[in-house]
This record gives structure tokens, C-alpha cells and sequence, in this order.
């Protein structure tokens, strides 16, 4: 698995939720159900990410609401690899998604720029009540790339997912499964909410919600990753740390950073 789609698929399996490919017809996931999530008018998350102990690149979350929270968040992603890391493949990805009031994904852009190769995709996710087709335009390096995904209605993206996941219910022992859009492929994570657990990060010492759970790809479920992923335990729901391991390789994102007002 490359680096790119390593990174992108533990950032989506964050919020236990993965993507569809092309064509196919997939049973929706029993999503958890959700508590009211109260996010500042405007927070700033950033992550650093390592491989095998070694810091590989960056993540930052930017979330923006309205004065009226029914208005829904806007969120604002940017990842990107570090020197080290950049020596052997050189990712600068941008990615913005729009969610409802329900914490429902909207709509999402990415910009993902790779070795010198930019490539974009735009998604509108249907509505409650809409068909099961996501529709989708993308580019390669300014030329039509068609991408078909058929996604159960609670299809998100893996950006949106972190935040849905913050408004779940996460009552111990509860089981999670999403359905996730990221690295142009769908996933589906299944888990469960399994430890208390005090984790210590460059951002403080957080009481936080240990999940375990798996990642596979829904057009070929022999693609899986063994994930772990824990989100504090008080009214922030922050995204702490999360850990997953794929080809023996493990993945590591750590929170380093919180503003918010």
C-alpha cells in the first residue's frame, strides 16, 4: 500500500467510516446513533503522523460553524508530508466538506497534488430519502477522470467522518460502523468502543474512548487494516490518537495542537 493511500485511509478510518467502488450495491452500515455535538464557532486541530516511529507528515483540521448552529460545520482539511518523506513521494492534499446540522456529509472537495501530479475530485452525497449514487467529478492534471462510487445514504467522506464520529454515541461496549469515502476508493470500518484510557499527547493529557475496530475495502474485502483509535472522554470529543497497522507496517497520528473559540 503507498504511503498516500496508508495515510488517507487511516485518516478516514478515524471516524469508522469507509468507501463504495464503482458499480456496486452495498448494504448501509447500523450507524450509531447521535448525541447534539456542540463545536466552537471555529477550531483548529493539528496532528503529526509517523511511520515505523518516524514522522512522515501533517494533518490540520480547520472547523468553521455559523452563529446558528443549524447552519451545519464547514471543515477544512490539509495534509502533507515532511521533508524526510518528501524525498520519496512528495504529497500536498487540501480537501473542504460541508455537513448539515445532523452531522450528514454534504458535499466535498479535494485537491491532491502528488510528484507533480494534481488530480481533483468534487462529491455531492445524496440526501436522506435520494438514490445510492454519489455523484462525482474528478480531474487528472486538468483532464475528465470518471469515477462512479454507489454508496449507502450515510456515506461520508473520511474528513466529515472524523467529526460525525465526535457526535456519536460512544457508550462503552457500543458497536460502530461508517461507510467512508478516501483515497478514491470506499470503505467500511467496523469497531467497537472497548477501554477508558488516559493518552498523552503534545496537546495534554486527555481521559479518552479506546475503539478497536477493522478497515476493509468494499470492492475487495481482502484489503484490511487492524485500527485503533481513541477520542476524549469529556464534552470536546477530541480526536486524540489514532493507530493502525497495514503490511506489518503501523501508522500513527497524534494530536499536537488545539485552538478553538
Amino acid at each position: 500500500m503507498s504511503p498516500r493511500r496508508s495515510l488517507l485511509t487511516l485518516l478516514a478510518a478515524w471516524l469508522l467510516a469507509l468507501p463504495a467502488t464503482a458499480g456496486e450495491l452495498v448494504t448501509p452500515c447500523a450507524v450509531a446513533p447521535f448525541k447534539p455535538a456542540h463545536f466552537p464557532v471555529s477550531e483548529s486541530l493539528e496532528f503529526a503522523v509517523d511511520v515505523l516511529g518516524a514522522q512522515v507528515g501533517t494533518l490540520s483540521l480547520d472547523a468553521t460553524r455559523g452563529r446558528d448552529e443549524g447552519r451545519g460545520l464547514t471543515v477544512r482539511a490539509h495534509v502533507k508530508t515532511g521533508t524526510f518523506a518528501a524525498n520519496f513521494r512528495k504529497i500536498d492534499g487540501r480537501a473542504e466538506a460541508k455537513l448539515d446540522s445532523a452531522l450528514k456529509t454534504l458535499r466535498y472537495h479535494e485537491v491532491n497534488e502528488e510528484n507533480g501530479v494534481r488530480r481533483t475530485v468534487e462529491m455531492n452525497f445524496p440526501a436522506a430519502g435520494g438514490g445510492s449514487t454519489v455523484d462525482v467529478r474528478a480531474t487528472k492534471d486538468g483532464n475528465p477522470d470518471q469515477l462512479e462510487l454507489a454508496a449507502p445514504l450515510d456515506a461520508r467522506d473520511y474528513v466529515s467522518a472524523i467529526y460525525a464520529a465526535r457526535g456519536a454515541d460512544l457508550a462503552m461496549g457500543r458497536d460502530i460502523c461508517f461507510d467512508v469515502y478516501g483515497g478514491f476508493r470506499m470503505w467500511r470500518v467496523e469497531g467497537r468502543v472497548a477501554e477508558k484510557e488516559r493518552v498523552r499527547s503534545p496537546a495534554g493529557e486527555f481521559p479518552s474512548l479506546r475503539i478497536d475496530g477493522t478497515a476493509h475495502r468494499l470492492d475487495d474485502p481482502n484489503v484490511t487494516m487492524e485500527i485503533h483509535f481513541w477520542i476524549s472522554d469529556d464534552s470536546r470529543r477530541l480526536p486524540v490518537a489514532a493507530f493502525g497497522s497495514s503490511h506489518g507496517k503501523p501508522m500513527r497520528a497524534l494530536l499536537t495542537r488545539v485552538t478553538s473559540r
